[in-house]
């Protein structure tokens, strides 16, 4: 049987780190639409800032939790924004179903491509949070 204080030396994920990050990327993927893509924009300037917000927000997440659970927690981030944006694009297709003369281009491959880059903006964010550590401890 597992010791118990072992156990807790080999914690991975920190669901309050985690969530610290998905709060920043939501409210940072909030302001940004509005105050940046209001107008119109291109998707490859809308990606590149989700990436940018994920990294970030993977990187707080990678700082605040354990080291050993720097990508895992950067990886948990991407995936609860996945989540959050799945709900909201699903919102706005049901809002648009109401109106006749509305159309959303909701393609899978630009969803596909859009997890993909979230994904590995939280992962590689978390990565170098671990990295980051890992150098200053020397």
């Amino acid at each position: 049987m597992p010791d118990p204080d072992q156990r807790s030396v080999d914690r991975r994920l920190d669901w309050f780190a985690a969530s610290v990050g998905l709060v920043l990327a939501v409210l940072a993927q909030l302001a940004g639409g509005v105050l940046l893509f209001t107008h119109g924009s291109s998707l490859a300037t809308q990606e590149l800032f989700a990436f940018g917000i994920l990294l970030v927000a993977g990187f707080v997440a990678g700082r605040l939790g354990p080291l050993t659970g720097g990508v895992w927690n950067g990886m948990l981030v991407a995936i609860g924004f996945i989540v959050v944006e799945a709900l909201a694009r699903t919102i706005m297709d049901v809002r648009l179903m109401g109106n006749p003369g509305s159309t959303h281009a909701s393609d899978m491959v630009t969803l596909f491509v859009d997890d993909i880059v979230v994904l590995s903006g939280g992962t590689l964010g978390g990565w170098l949070s671990r990295f980051a550590r890992l150098t200053i401890a020397r």
